[in-house]
């Protein structure tokens, strides 16, 4: 596109030439010939005068005819690193200044051997490759979305017989999570989310897939969380290292425990669509209070707890997130004010607390 507009500009400047050079020639010969008619009477003719216009004639046909030559072109050009289009854009100074033949017989020039070209820009926009931000894909959570809403009622239970018949779909939404990796470009939220939703649709996929089971200790023996793993990028993943080591260990947030199924009736029912980073802190707080006030996970008094075995298997996480800190008030106990928090009972300062014993039964 450059070299063509670049051939466009001269040859309009070459044609310019040979119509001014052309035009001149015909003045000259013109006023010549006014001249000798205005001096001598229409009855007489002078010899010389007319041999003297005739070679005047010739000569100008033979400038006429002869080409200019072309000895220097000189373009100038600047780059203009915001011009998304190759521009020309001329000067107030003429495109194209040459002398014309009058002024070569009046002795004020030499005869034309130079045409000069001034432009100012001749400029064509070309990303750097260096400095263009690539656009790196980010996982879409449909697939395991649609499946959720379909599959799963508003408590959390899971229709594992109808969902076997979409056991493909899972593991095309898990192929296409495994090809998209989290990234340092991702927000927080978007990578929190990213794991979680992985990590259940990974523990509904080893259920479904070896469904009919009565319980997610039945694969593997009971270790299936350190067993069966998930290429994402260059890492292969099992369940204990996605979450803890890829959300527990990384954000310390206690309301992750709410959020990961483990595909059991103890656990913290199952979100029935796929969580989402706009919504991802309500839905912590949501998720703890549902499971914190329901009363088969946890039998609260003011003076007595009953709690789930998972505020005992994870109480380090529970002491340590930064989420107890902001709300433990006036308790010492971080697990005591956690739970008056989320159940505004009125629990004393130091009730009794012991765990229940966890169900292991599938959440269906």
């Amino acid at each position: 596109m450059f070299i063509l507009k670049l051939f466009l500009v001269l040859f309009i400047g070459l044609q310019a030439v040979q119509c001014q050079s052309s035009n001149d020639v015909d003045s000259y010969v013109q006023s010549s010939v006014d001249s000798e008619s205005v001096d001598e009477p229409s009855d007489v003719k002078d010899t010389s005068s007319s041999q003297t216009n005739l070679q005047i004639v010739e000569a100008a046909n033979d400038q006429k005819e002869a080409p200019i030559p072309v000895n220097e072109i000189i373009i100038h050009t600047e780059q203009k690193e915001d011009s998304a289009e190759l521009t020309l854009i001329s000067e107030s100074k003429p495109i194209i200044s040459i002398p014309t033949l009058q002024d070569t017989q009046m002795g004020l020039t030499d005869t034309p051997s130079t045409i000069t070209i001034q432009t100012d820009t001749l400029s064509k926009n070309t990303s750097d490759k260096s400095s263009t931000t690539e656009v790196l894909p980010t996982p879409s959570h449909n697939l395991l979305d649609g499946l959720l809403k379909q599959y799963v009622s508003s408590s959390g239970k899971v229709n594992y017989k109808g969902l076997k018949k979409e056991v493909s779909t899972l593991k095309k939404y898990l192929d296409q999570m495994g090809n998209i990796p989290p990234n340092d470009s991702w927000s927080k939220e978007r990578i929190m989310v990213y794991w979680i939703n992985l990590y259940n649709a990974m523990t509904l996929y080893h259920i479904t897939n070896n469904y009919p089971i009565k319980s997610i200790m039945n694969i593997d023996n009971g270790k299936i969380w350190d067993t069966r793993t998930i290429k994402i990028g260059n890492e292969n993943l099992t369940l204990n290292q996605i979450e803890k080591n890829k959300l527990l260990k990384k954000y310390r947030d206690y309301h992750i425990h709410f959020a990961v199924n483990c595909g059991a009736k103890s656990c913290p029912a199952l979100l029935n669509r796929a969580w989402s980073e706009k919504t991802l802190y309500t839905d912590f707080k949501q998720q703890a209070k549902l499971f914190i006030q329901n009363s088969a996970h946890n039998k609260i008094s003011s003076s007595q707890l009953q709690l789930s075995q998972i505020f005992n298997w994870y109480a380090t996480d529970f002491k340590t997130s930064p989420a107890y800190v902001s709300i433990r008030g006036n308790h010492n106990n971080h697990l005591v004010a956690i739970i008056d928090h989320y159940h505004a009972n009125n629990i004393s300062n130091n009730p009794s607390i012991n765990y229940l014993e966890y169900d292991w039964q599938l959440n269906e």
